[in-house]
C-alpha cells in the first residue's frame, strides 16, 4: 500500500476513534495538516511529470523526423551513385 493510502487510512481511523470535539484532537490535527501537505507534494510531482512526458514525447518527435530525415537522404544518395554507375558502365 503507498505512503498516500496509509495515510488517509490511518485519518479515517484517527477519526473514527476520535473522542469530544475534532478540534481538541492536537494528533488528529497534525495529520490532517501532514496528509494535506503530502498530497499538495503529489499533486506537483504529478503535474511536474506531466510536463516531463510532454518535453519527452517532443524529444522523441524531433529525434524521430532527423531519423527518417537521414535514412531518406542516405536512400536518395545511394539512388544517385547507382544511377551514376548504370550511366557510366552501362
Amino acid at each position: 500500500m503507498c505512503m498516500f493510502s496509509y495515510r488517509n487510512v490511518y485519518v479515517f481511523r484517527l477519526l473514527n476513534e476520535a473522542e469530544g470535539s475534532l478540534l481538541d484532537d492536537e494528533h488528529l490535527l497534525i495529520t490532517l495538516q501532514t496528509s494535506k501537505t503530502t498530497s499538495q507534494d503529489i499533486k506537483e510531482q504529478l503535474e511536474t511529470a506531466e510536463e516531463t512526458e510532454l518535453q519527452i514525447d517532443s524529444a522523441r518527435e524531433v529525434v524521430m523526423l532527423a531519423f527518417y530525415e537521414q535514412i531518406y537522404l542516405t536512400c536518395n544518395t545511394l539512388s544517385n551513385i547507382h544511377r551514376f554507375l548504370l550511366l557510366k558502365f552501362v
